[in-house]
């Protein structure tokens, strides 16, 4: 066997091993030229060795897909001469009529010379058949016959095949991206005869057409396409000479220039200037005289190289670019071709508005002009999309000419066509335009038509199909664009709406970050629903990775208008369809038992008057959000119709990023450093803040206090905010002082009932590494009626958890018993969080293994009342990136069930943490609340003495080990009876309670 084809078996092979489920159809699919009886012959070696190393699973699956193979190859040895037997299955029945079928397309292309008059109207009446399983019987079928019949009949036959190949790049109707397979299938069939040394001509004429195929192919990547695609042009030009084919050379240079153009491999700037030869190549043929059409499209395709050149000085680039659009219109005049002269308008449009060399503003009104003209043909009713793109052009150079009115009527009118559910990336960015535009002139309601319409195309832009680097583009520049609808509800005096918007970011968030995992909902589900939404979201998938390859076919480049709007919006029927369906079944099937579902699935939006509803007439919330310029302090009552706001000066924004980036540093860098300066520094932060006056808003009777942090707030002990000498937050609030990553997710957690608080789980030190553990965990049994211990080696994943591979594909995380029935689950362990994905951030245990922070989001607790993670830094977020700044593990703790989370903010020391763990628990036993409790605690902790200390460590018979107690000695000596060992806040500080 060749040993290059062997090793692309071997290939093929892996990619089925490691392609998702369902997905071993496609892969053949793409590879189909390789499925032959030697193929078979492999996948049965390879099975049986790995049958022999006991991976049988493997071993199975491969068996299967060799035997449906080794069925396909021997049931088309020919393409008519068959009957269906009585007993033969339905599958075999279905492949009869596509045999059928396909020798009714083969006669009628023969017959009729390639006429589309005559093939078209047959493809039409069976577009059920134009699929990826027509396209792969295509290929068997007649390559098998190839093999069968002379020479000449074959030449005959593969003719046909390639003219219906031409025919189905160009078929308008039925599935875009199976039109192009069977394209492809049909010009690689016809090129096992037309090889490049028995009929060079056609061999030639093949990989130009194949070209074209890969050029526009929908499945695949795209840049492997590409690659294919200029491989076969460039094939094409060993034939196709300057001399002996010039204007077949011609054409084939034009495509080629087109391909790298588009190519994502290799060097940009290459790639151009290969672009721009291949165009200059071109016109040496398709002069103006001789090929006038020909000759002005290789002008503008020169024209938009020149104007991505990245190689010369960019000033003379554009200029070469002017001058390519402007001899296009030589041609392209407005009654001979309407749509190529409008489109080399805008072009001109474009290039003018960017043009370095002339005056500015008689380059910006040249630009108007241009775009004005072009809107003489792309009218909103023929070209709404093409129209709305000149519209957003326009706004653009208005607001350079500083017109904002009539950027604001453009930016408006792209609007009427962009929508958020049609065009959701030309929304966002016109809208952002829009809102950005009015906001640097203060017309505050203008700036907020402008950003909500944007915002809600960031939020659609998650349901539909658009490229990972354009869907990063969006979520990227959401950020700014909620921060200045806050500014701007702000300013005109609707601070219930502008925190409605602080709240709605942090719900986009979350989605964003759950979507790459496969969450399921919680409570009594039934398999059939759950089977369901597993059928939908694999629906879904199929069809936005289908509509990414569409979209990656758009080009973009210097915004041309390229693309028909109305078959693009159809070619999102489907997708729709589908969305529709799946917010059927959540909200008919899984809403009435977890409604907390929807919120891991798409932007469920808070209003003010939900918000109210979780503070009774003695709780204020108190939320932060941090923008660029300035930030906002938010502070909702019970009895406040609207929440009250204070918002900084532009010298208080730069005073907190300037403290937080010294806060941070010496965390990071120098710790013994940071933790002499924690009290200075919170002291610091308390001013910054204007603490003090944000507490003379609250109520009188105010005994309860929620703090909600945004950013690297969340990294901050807040309640330890000094407020006067002595006193600090949490000493002003009976009730306690608790924190929320967010309104939604505090509503959840009111949701999330307990029973009793009885059953304890602890996971005890399964690093070994941890001194106080043994303590710490002993002492805290003593406060619940059961407890279950798992220590050391014992503290497994497998222990806590399961984890289900499912053959579709999906993971399923199931809890043990003991996590099931706990009311609390106290980790004394260590943690990490991964800041470049934290999904990632994991609790350790023991073996090296990790519980992640996207599988504790799939856990259920329905008995759980609390989670206590004594461990270091458990209370980290990401603050790096803004998008990711309260994902947690304690949100997903709180996602996962328990209402209350007690997390750690550092690295905390190992006696003071166990005896404030200790006496947590004790308090819990009396006040029954997490953030009581915990505060008391923290209270205690900080004011109690030396002696009182040895005092309550004899009564409550707490037996430290060697390593405790040597610490605990070096601690006090030296110091005297009245002394605070603990007074420090790095000592009592540490620990927050999130949730209720």
């Amino acid at each position: 066997m060749d040993e290059e084809r062997q090793k692309a078996y071997l290939t093929l092979i892996n990619s089925l091993f490691n392609s998702p489920s369902g997905k071993a159809n496609s892969i053949l699919n793409a590879n189909s030229v390789l499925i032959d009886a030697g193929l078979v012959q492999t996948m049965e070696q390879v099975a049986s060795l790995m049958t022999e190393q006991g991976y049988q699973n493997a071993a199975d699956f491969l068996m299967n897909v060799a035997c449906q193979l080794s069925e396909i190859i021997s049931s088309s040895r020919n393409v008519t001469d068959r009957t269906v037997d009585e007993g033969e299955s339905l599958a075999k029945t279905k492949q009869e009529e596509y045999l059928i079928f396909l020798d009714q397309v083969y006669q009628a292309t023969a017959q009729s010379d390639s006429n589309p008059q005559v093939v078209y109207p047959l493809l039409a009446e069976n577009l059920e058949k134009l699929n990826d399983d027509f396209a792969f019987l295509l290929r068997q079928v007649i390559i098998d016959t190839l093999t069968q019949v002379e020479p000449e009949q074959a030449q005959s036959i593969a003719a046909v095949i390639g003219n219906f190949s031409d025919l189905m790049r160009e078929f308008p109707q039925g599935d875009r991206a199976s039109n192009l397979e069977i394209a492809i299938a049909g010009a690689e069939v016809a090129a096992t005869v037309f090889t490049h040394d028995a009929y060079p001509n056609d061999w030639a004429t093949n990989r130009n057409n194949l070209a074209a195929a890969y050029t526009k192919r929908v499945r695949g990547d795209r840049e492997e396409n590409l690659e294919r695609a200029i491989a076969a042009h460039e094939e094409a030009l060993q034939v196709y000479t300057q001399s002996q084919f010039p204007t077949e050379w011609a054409r084939t240079q034009s495509n080629l220039g087109n391909a790298y153009s588009d190519r994502i491999r290799s060097d940009r700037t290459q790639n151009l200037e290969r672009a721009i030869r291949c165009y200059l190549a071109a016109e040496q043929v398709r002069t103006q005289e001789a090929f006038p059409y020909e000759w002005a499209t290789t002008q503008n395709n020169l024209g938009a190289a020149y104007w991505n050149r990245i190689e010369g000085e960019r000033g003379q680039n554009l200029e070469l670019a002017i001058a390519a659009f402007q001899a296009a219109l030589e041609v392209y005049t407005q009654q001979a071709f309407p749509e190529d002269w409008a489109r080399i308008q805008n072009n001109l449009g474009v290039a003018y508005r960017d043009r370095i060399q002339g005056e500015q503003r008689a380059n910006l009104e040249a630009a108007i002009a241009h775009f004005q003209a072009a809107l003489q043909v792309y009218t909103q009713t023929a070209f709404p999309q093409y129209w709305a793109t000149i519209q957003n052009n326009l706004g653009a150079v208005y607001l350079e000419l500083e017109q904002i009115s009539a950027a604001i009527s453009s930016f408006r009118s792209a609007l009427e066509i962009y929508t958020p559910s049609a065009f959701p990336l030309e929304c966002f960015g016109t809208g952002q335009n829009f809102g950005n535009t009015a906001r640097a002139c203060q017309q505050w309601a203008d700036a907020i038509e402008g950003y909500h319409v944007a915002i809600e195309a960031v939020e659609q832009s998650r349901t539909w199909a658009i490229t990972d680097t354009r869907r990063q583009e969006i979520l990227s520049g959401g950020i700014d664009v909620y921060a200045n609808i806050v500014k701007a509800y702000i300013k005109t005096n609707h601070p219930d709406q502008a925190l409605e918007y602080v709240e709605r970011s942090k719900a986009r968030n979350l989605v964003d970050t759950l979507s790459s995992r496969d969450i399921y909902p919680k409570g009594n589900i039934s398999e059939t629903i759950i089977n369901e939404l597993k059928r939908s979201r694999q629906e879904i998938v199929a069809e936005q990775r289908r509509l990414d390859m569409i979209e990656q076919n758009r080009s973009s480049s210097m915004g041309q208008l390229i693309g028909d709007s109305d078959s693009w919006l159809k070619n999102r029927t489907r997708l729709n369809e589908l969305l529709q369906q799946l917010n059927h079944l959540i909200k008919n099937e899984i809403d009435p038992i977890d409604p907390s579902f929807r919120a891991t699935q798409q932007v469920k939006p808070i209003s003010y008057s939900e918000i109210e509803t979780l503070v009774d007439d003695r709780t204020t919330i108190v939320e932060w959000y941090i923008c660029n310029d300035n930030f906002h302090t938010f502070i909702i009552t019970h009895s406040s119709e609207h929440p009250l706001v204070w918002s900084s000066s532009a010298e208080e924004i730069q005073a907190l990023m300037d403290w937080q980036n010294e806060y941070l540093q010496d965390y990071q860098q120098n710790r013994k450093q940071w933790i002499e300066k924690l009290p200075e520094s919170l002291q610091s932060l308390a001013i910054i803040l204007h603490i003090d006056e944000i507490i003379n808003y609250l109520p009188s009777n105010c005994d309860q206090l929620i703090l909600i942090p945004h950013r690297f707030l969340h990294l901050i002990p807040l309640h330890a905010l000094p407020l006067s000498p002595n006193t600090h937050l949490l000493d002003h609030f009976s009730r306690g002082v608790r924190y929320a990553p967010s309104c939604q997710l505090l509503q959840l957690t009111g949701k999330q009932l307990c029973s009793d608080f009885n059953r304890l789980l602890a996971i005890q030190n399964p690093t070994k590494d941890l001194g106080h553990s043994a303590v710490e965990v002993k002492s805290i049994q003593n406060c619940f009626a059961h407890t279950d211990t798992l220590i050391e080696n014992a503290a497994t994943k497998a222990a806590l958890i399961e984890i289900n591979n499912q053959d579709d594909g999906t993971r399923e995380v199931i809890q043990n018993s003991q996590l099931n029935l706990a009311n609390c689950v106290h980790f004394s362990c260590h943690a990490e969080f991964n800041f470049e994905s934290p999904l990632e951030s994991a609790l350790l245990l023991a073996n090296k293994e990790r519980i992640t922070l996207g599988e504790i989001f799939d856990l259920d607790l329905p008995q759980c009342c609390l989670v206590t993670l004594s461990a270091c830094e458990t209370g980290l977020t990401n603050y790096k990136i803004l998008s990711d700044e309260y994902i947690g593990i304690s949100s997903s703790f709180i996602y996962a069930g328990s209402p209350s989370v007690v997390s750690s903010l550092w690295t905390v020391q190992d006696v003071s943490t166990a005896f404030l763990m200790i006496k947590f628990y004790q308090n819990l036993r009396t006040v029954l609340s997490v953030a009581v409790a915990l505060n008391q605690a923290q209270i205690w902790l900080r004011n109690i003495s030396k002696k009182e200390l040895q005092i309550w460590i004899a009564e409550n018979q707490i037996q430290l080990d060697a390593t405790l107690s040597m610490s605990l000695r070096r601690r006090l000596h030296n110091l005297l009876d009245d002394d605070k060992p603990f007074q420090s806040p790095f000592h009592w500080a540490g620990f927050s309670a999130v949730g209720q």
